[in-house]
Parts: C-alpha cells; sequence; structure tokens
C-alpha cells in the first residue's frame, strides 16, 4: 500500500481490540482526527468526504456548530440521572410526537439497535395473547447482534437452538427485471398470506420497509399496500423497523411513510442523534404499556434516555426540522441515483445497485466469494486513498453520506468513487490481500 504510515492507527491499537471489526476498518485502519460538515480530516490534513456518514449516523455530519455549541454547554450540567426527568426530555417527546403518526404516542428511549428491537419484541409478547405469541420476519433482513435480534433473521452463533421464526421472502432481488419483479412480488403475497392463514398463532411481523444492511433492496408500493391489507385482515401488528432507514434517510421521516404502511411500534434511528448512540422505541400506547413491559422498571435501561442524549436527539431533530434535510434528502436522490447508474454503465465490476433518497448500495459481481471479498476489500481501500469512506461488507457496497450535503459535495464523492472504481479494477489481478499488513504501508 502506498499511503504514509501516519495515515493509520498503530499496529498496538490493532494487536489490542478484537478481531471482529469491520472488514472494511481491518482493510484499511485509516485514523480519523476530527471532522466538518460532510469532511473527514486525518492527521496530515487531508480530507474524506464521509459518504456513510459514521456508520449512517452522522445525519447532521460533523461538528455542526448550532450542535456542537448546544452539547458544549450540556456537557457540564448532567451525564446520567437515569429515568428522572431533565430539561429537555419533555421538549423531546413533544417533538417525537410530532414527527411520528398520530396513532404512534408513547415512547422510550435506549442506546443501541439491538436494544431497541429487544424491547420491541418483549413489548409485544407482553401485549399478544398466549394464542398469538409467534412472531415472523423477512428474509434478507437485519436487527441486531443480541440473541432476540439475531433469532429474527437467523443468525445463530454454535451451541445456540435454532431459530423458530419463520422467514417470508422479501419482494425484491438484485438481478431481477421489472417484469420479473413484478412476478416476484405476486409469489411473495402468496406465499404471506398463506403463512398469516395457516398459522394463526402468528400475532406479529417485524420488518424493515426497505432492506438496509441485506442491499435498500424494496418492495412495490402496490406491494406493501397489499400486505398492509393482509396485517390488517389478519391481525398481524407490524413492528417497523426503522434503525438504519428512517429518520430523513429515504427522503421521508420514515421509510414506511413512502409506501403508507401503519405501523404499531417503529425502532428508529441511527440518525436520531446525530451520532450521539441513543435510539428510541415508539408505539401505540396500549402496546408500549402492556405489562410486564409496561410494569415499572420492565422498559427502563441503564444508558437509555440519559440526559445527553436527550439533548442530542432534541438539539438534531431541531436542525433536522429547520434545515428540512429529509426534503433535501429527497431532492439529491435524483443525483444519486444517475451518479451510481453511470457507475454501474462505466464498471463491470458492478452487478446492479438500489438508490433510496440519500442511501444507495452497489451489489458486486460475485465470480467467486474469495473473488468478491478480496476486490471489496481492494475497493474500500481504493475509496479511502481517493478521499471517499464507504461502507463495504463482502459484495454489497454502501454509501449514506450525512442528509445535509450539498449537490457539489455529492458529485465530488461521486467522482471519487469514480477514481477508486478505476483504480480497484486496475488491480484486480494483483494478490489483494483482505486485511491491512503494516508490511503493505
Amino acid at each position: 500500500m502506498s499511503d504514509q504510515i501516519n495515515t493509520f492507527c498503530s499496529n498496538e491499537e490493532l494487536q489490542l481490540l478484537a478481531s471482529g471489526i469491520t472488514p472494511g476498518y481491518a482493510s484499511a485502519p485509516y485514523q480519523f482526527t476530527h471532522g466538518k460538515g460532510v469532511f473527514l480530516f486525518d492527521q496530515d490534513g487531508k480530507d474524506y468526504i464521509d459518504f456513510c456518514a459514521g456508520t449512517f449516523t452522522n445525519s447532521l455530519g460533523h461538528a455542526h456548530p448550532e450542535a456542537v455549541k448546544f452539547m458544549q454547554a450540556r456537557l457540564a450540567e448532567l451525564w446520567n440521572v437515569h429515568d428522572y426527568s431533565t430539561p429537555f426530555r419533555l421538549k423531546l417527546l413533544r417533538q417525537l410526537n410530532a414527527l411520528t403518526p398520530g396513532h404512534i404516542d408513547t415512547f422510550q428511549f435506549y442506546s443501541g439497535g439491538s436494544e431497541t428491537i429487544e424491547a420491541g419484541l418483549r413489548a409485544l409478547t407482553s401485549f399478544l395473547p398466549a394464542t398469538r405469541k409467534k412472531i415472523t420476519s423477512f428474509t434478507g433482513s437485519y436487527h441486531g447482534k443480541t440473541l432476540g435480534a439475531r433469532q429474527l433473521w437467523h443468525c445463530g452463533f454454535p451451541g445456540e437452538p435454532p431459530s423458530d421464526i419463520t422467514q417470508l421472502p422479501f419482494p425484491d432481488g438484485f438481478g431481477l427485471s421489472d417484469a420479473e419483479k413484478k412476478e416476484y412480488e405476486k409469489t411473495c403475497l402468496k406465499t404471506i398470506e398463506s403463512c398469516f392463514a395457516n398459522n394463526p398463532s402468528i400475532g406479529a411481523i417485524v420488518f424493515e420497509p426497505i432492506l438496509g444492511s441485506g442491499g435498500n433492496l424494496q418492495g412495490s408500493i402496490s406491494f406493501w399496500n397489499s400486505f398492509d391489507a393482509l396485517c390488517k385482515q389478519y391481525s398481524i401488528l407490524k413492528f417497523v423497523d426503522e434503525i438504519c432507514v428512517g429518520f430523513g434517510r429515504t427522503g421521508y421521516d420514515f421509510a414506511f411513510q413512502r409506501y403508507a404502511i401503519e405501523p404499531d411500534l417503529i425502532a428508529f434511528a441511527k440518525g436520531l442523534g446525530g451520532g450521539f448512540p441513543t435510539m428510541c422505541l415508539a408505539g401505540r400506547k396500549e402496546i408500549m404499556n402492556a405489562k410486564p413491559f409496561g410494569a415499572r422498571g420492565g422498559a427502563s435501561t441503564t444508558f437509555g434516555g440519559n440526559p445527553l442524549s436527550i439533548a442530542a436527539m432534541h438539539i438534531t431533530l431541531k436542525i433536522y426540522n429547520e434545515e428540512k434535510l429529509a426534503a433535501n434528502a429527497l431532492a439529491l436522490e435524483s443525483i444519486l441515483q444517475e451518479g451510481i447508474r453511470m457507475l454501474a454503465k462505466k464498471y463491470s465490476s458492478i452487478f446492479d445497485f438500489r438508490v433510496s433518497g440519500l442511501m444507495a448500495t452497489l451489489c458486486l459481481n460475485k465470480n467467486s466469494t474469495q473473488y468478491t471479498n478480496e476486490f471489496a476489500m481492494r475497493l474500500h481501500q481504493s475509496c479511502l486513498a481517493q478521499g471517499v469512506k464507504v461502507m463495504t461488507f463482502d459484495h454489497l457496497f454502501r454509501i449514506a453520506p450525512p442528509l445535509n450535503i450539498n449537490s457539489a459535495e455529492l458529485q465530488l464523492g461521486l467522482s471519487r468513487l469514480a477514481s477508486a472504481f478505476d483504480r480497484a479494477e486496475k488491480e484486480t489481478q494483483m494478490d489483494c490481500p483482505q486485511e491491512f499488513s503494516y508490511s503493505d504501508a
């Protein structure tokens, strides 16, 4: 690797970290010192467009001046008083009540996605009758890494019992033509209706309206309208996972609004705190307050809703509304769509792609698992070398810039991506290491 050694973290740091860090970082362990707007900087002052907004978290970019000033004042006040009230909690609850649909009227705060999904599962099982506690999900979904969350997407560890959760087919797949997708959606709906009709113990489904980690795959409005009708027909509660795709990311406050889905519970969102670790579970009062979840202490958590996270959500929401960031994401969708389309037309390594608002996924060609993984890591390294930070996992190459990016910055990022693809495709015949070695620097 030709990059300067001081671009990277120390070998000691890598040795002390657990090996299960993300593959992109393992392939190119860059060290960033600060950020401003959509840009990150290393200690040499080189800039990198943050094309994944932290990890879909930094909706306001980095060091937004209004947010920084506000949070600096909060740091000198309170850090944790558990569930006790603080000056900004009621203000935040009012903001969230205005943001969510009218029938969603009760909220609880958490610090991570998996914890929020687990809380929602506890709320559902507290509310559902004894004969209808079975929960289902979609194939290709991702809902977190804790045991209950992993059961939803059939991710088992050695020695764990297999998941008994029925997975339904998601109505999209890479490589499908428009006609094929239309027919596939019909097949999916038939399978879903059969499952609901023949399994009366199913009381709820957990799903992402647009698959986040699963590749930005998406059903049509027609599909989701029919799905919503089936859920109502069979009295299936809808727990919508908006952790990745919510809070303006797809051009709407929530991705379910693109499809007129009516949720019963919502888990959201990575960008809600502007990069601060915080999440929200929102739902119908009768579900959220059902016991034992609704019993005293049943929904509480050590760090969720701490004063700093409440403040971060409050100021992020304020700026999000004032700067009309969901509308900005929707307005820039066509630029991102066209930019990705041109990349796919030029580079043979791109098999297919999906774009929703300011979120895009490129599916890389899978000649073989080893080849694809090696090329993905080489591409990730090339992106950083060209000054653009992305998210790469195996064959899925993901883009999600801050919601306040402007058209010029978006075009610059796309230009740097093109240069990265140029470099990576030229190096495909090289011996491509999957993880960074200091001997390469």
